[in-house]
């Protein structure tokens, strides 16, 4: 369930709420600016003061947060995507302890090797299903 506007403001704050808002409205509309449309994933332009505050160069961080640069510290799946399907929201959350590994320094395949330790049935899970050739519908 989303939460309301009021317990938004109690959980960060009015003036963080209101910086998210603009923020999301820079992004979405920088994404504008490089396609020519709205990204799938999302339904509005988001708030009309980031609108106005965006330009095309903001575009490379929706690039990486939108998965257009192949890259396994970087979800495989939307925000939208990971709201609407909890099989993708239980994978990336076991990519979340993986990739934690890896930044302790760990390369992939050892992080994948301790993961296994205690998870491997989720790891399994993945490979067959095709986790790691997912990539965010745009």
């Amino acid at each position: 369930m989303t939460p309301s506007v009021q317990e938004s403001f109690e959980l960060i704050g009015q003036d963080s709420y209101n910086y998210l808002k603009k923020v999301e409205g820079i992004l979405i509309k920088s994404y504008q600016l490089k396609h020519g449309k709205l990204p799938q994933w999302n339904k509005i332009g988001g708030s009309v003061e980031g609108q106005r505050a965006a330009v095309i160069g903001n575009y490379e961080i929706v690039d990486l947060f939108s998965n257009q640069n192949n890259s396994l510290l970087v979800s495989r799946y939307s925000l939208r995507e990971l709201s609407e399907d909890a099989t993708a929201l239980y994978y990336e959350e076991s990519m979340h302890a993986i990739r934690m590994y890896m930044f302790a320094g760990a390369n992939f395949d050892q992080a994948v090797g301790l993961f296994c330790m205690t998870h491997k049935y989720a790891y399994e899970r993945m490979l067959e299903e095709g986790y790691f050739s997912h990539l965010i519908r745009n």
